[in-house]
């Protein structure tokens, strides 16, 4: 099973490698980590995404492991992304209306916005944002 796991540590050295061992000792694969080492939770905590292929039935274990650590477990759930979705917009992207756009992707139901970024080169000059959207399936 692939799960994904949002979890909260504190910001002193040799946390994310404490917060790696419950996997390894629980025969998980890890797909990927993003450690958001630049942003704080406002617990300020430190922001941390795993996603991992693991036995289902060893979730549990590694929750249980990771709270004994200090490490909170915030989400953890089975990730569904099937494909990624990039979309570069270019024009009077910031005088359209820009909520109104990412509300229609979120609403979909099979759509989840994830990342935007938005460059203006001045007040009157066309500006040009970037979508990442991962495309979801429930299996």
């Amino acid at each position: 099973m692939r799960l994904s796991m949002d979890l909260e540590q504190q910001d002193v050295p040799g946390q994310l490698l404490l917060a790696l061992q419950p996997f390894r000792d629980n025969k998980a694969n890890i797909i990927s980590v993003v450690h958001h080492r630049d942003r704080k939770t406002p617990r300020g905590m430190i922001p941390v995404r795993f996603v991992v292929e693991m036995d289902r039935s060893k979730i549990d274990a590694v929750n249980t492991k990771l709270k004994e650590c200090g490490i909170s477990v915030v989400r953890a759930g089975e990730d569904h992304l099937i494909e990624a979705v990039s979309v570069v917009l270019i024009g009077q992207v910031m005088h359209s209306d820009l909520g109104n756009t990412v509300n229609c992707i979120d609403s979909i139901g099979f759509a989840e916005l994830m990342d935007v970024s938005l460059t203006m080169t001045g007040v009157d000059e066309p500006s040009s944002a970037y979508f990442s959207s991962p495309i979801l399936a429930l299996i």
